[in-house]
C-alpha cells in the first residue's frame, strides 16, 4: 500500500500590504512588517516603543522578532540588529 501523500507546505503569508522584501544578503525574505520591526530593533527601540510606533501589540512585535531571528538564523535580537545594519544600514524601511 503506498504511503499517504503529505500536504504540500503552504507558501508564507505576506503582510497586510501583500508585499515581501528580498534581502540584499541572499534568499532571506522578510515581510514588509518584519523589516519595519527589525529596523526599529536596529535603532535600539524597546518592544513597547516599536508597538506604539507601528500600531501593533507588544505580543505581535515579539512574534515578528521571533520570525526574523528564525529567518536570519541568528540567536537573538542583537545579532539580528547587527545583521540589519550590515546589510541594510542605509535603507529606510520605516518612515
Amino acid at each position: 500500500m503506498p504511503a499517504p501523500s503529505e500536504p504540500e507546505p503552504s507558501s508564507p503569508k505576506p503582510c497586510a500590504a501583500g508585499q515581501q522584501r528580498a534581502s540584499k544578503a541572499g534568499n532571506i525574505r522578510l515581510t514588509t512588517r518584519e523589516a519595519q520591526v527589525l529596523s526599529c530593533v536596529a535603532e535600539g527601540k524597546q518592544n513597547k516603543l516599536i508597538a506604539n510606533r507601528l500600531g501593533l501589540s507588544e505580543h505581535t512585535v515579539k512574534l515578528h522578532i521571533h520570525h526574523v531571528i528564525a529567518k536570519l538564523g541568528v540567536n537573538n535580537r542583537t545579532e539580528a540588529a547587527v545583521w540589519f545594519l550590515e546589510n541594510h544600514g542605509s535603507d529606510q524601511f520605516v518612515q
